[in-house]
């Protein structure tokens, strides 16, 4: 969240919840909504079993059914490699304010 706020991206909607026919919603980190965008910022230790790591796949696929554009950074991208995370929004955000 505050590497968007730095560069001036407007604040995502956080813990968004989506229903995605499942017995709960899910939960995407960060959304823009209107965009149907959706930030997911990962780190190593809740998504490295094999059984979170699919659930994750399973997750995504639903999700991008209903016309979301699901983007995963790790918390290296966040920390490390942030003109890579803002340029990928950017473009995300153009192609999707395009239509």
């Amino acid at each position: 969240l505050w590497l968007l706020e730095s560069a001036g991206y407007p604040e995502p909607m956080r813990q968004f919840a989506v229903d995605i026919g499942w017995e709960r919603p899910v939960h995407i980190d960060f959304a823009y909504p209107d965009l149907l965008i959706g930030i997911e910022t990962d780190g190593y230790e809740p998504h490295a079993s094999r059984g979170q790591w699919e659930l994750d796949r399973r997750r995504d696929a639903a999700l991008g059914l209903l016309g979301w554009l699901i983007i995963r950074f790790c918390r290296k991208d966040v920390l490390r490699r942030q003109d890579y995370v803002l340029e990928t929004l950017a473009q995300a955000m153009r192609m999707r304010a395009a239509g």
